[in-house]
Parts: C-alpha cells; sequence; structure tokens
C-alpha cells in the first residue's frame, strides 16, 4: 500500500517538474533580482536627497508598479499551472 501511495504522489509531482515550471522559477529569479537592483538605486538615491539642503518633490512609482503587476501575472500563472 506504501509503494503505490508513493507511486501516485510521483506521478502527481513528475507533472510539476515539466518546462513551464522551469522558466516559471528563472522569471521569478529574474525578477527578484530587478527589484533588489531598483530598491538599491532608489535607496541611494533617498540617502542623497535626504542630506541635500534642497527641497524635492515625490517622484513617480512607474517602474516599480510595471514589475509589481509582472510579478503578480508570473505568480498567477503559477497558481493556475498548480490548480491544473
Amino acid at each position: 500500500m506504501n509503494c503505490a501511495h508513493a507511486g501516485a504522489t510521483r506521478l502527481r509531482l513528475d507533472r510539476f517538474s515539466g518546462s513551464f515550471s522551469h522558466y516559471d522559477g528563472f522569471a521569478l529569479i529574474l525578477i527578484g533580482m530587478a527589484l533588489i537592483a531598483l530598491s538599491l538605486v532608489r535607496f541611494v538615491r533617498t540617502g542623497r536627497m535626504i542630506d541635500d539642503q534642497q527641497s524635492h518633490s515625490a517622484g513617480g512609482v512607474k517602474v516599480e508598479f510595471v514589475l509589481a503587476v509582472v510579478l503578480g501575472f508570473v505568480m498567477l500563472s503559477t497558481a493556475v499551472y498548480f490548480a491544473l
């Protein structure tokens, strides 16, 4: 009985090791690295702006919004893939 259960579990897990999940994970890694790099650049820029004597207006958040939407789509596609 234990071998039958292990075989059934292996069959269910084998479908998650396909090429889609490989590229999906790679996309998540790249998006994460881009978010870290962007955060570093903005952190350094914000530190310099705080030290500056001039008053600065708030900038846009377009890049962060686009990256968040892309990450959301990747997570949604992963959730749909796992649900099927």
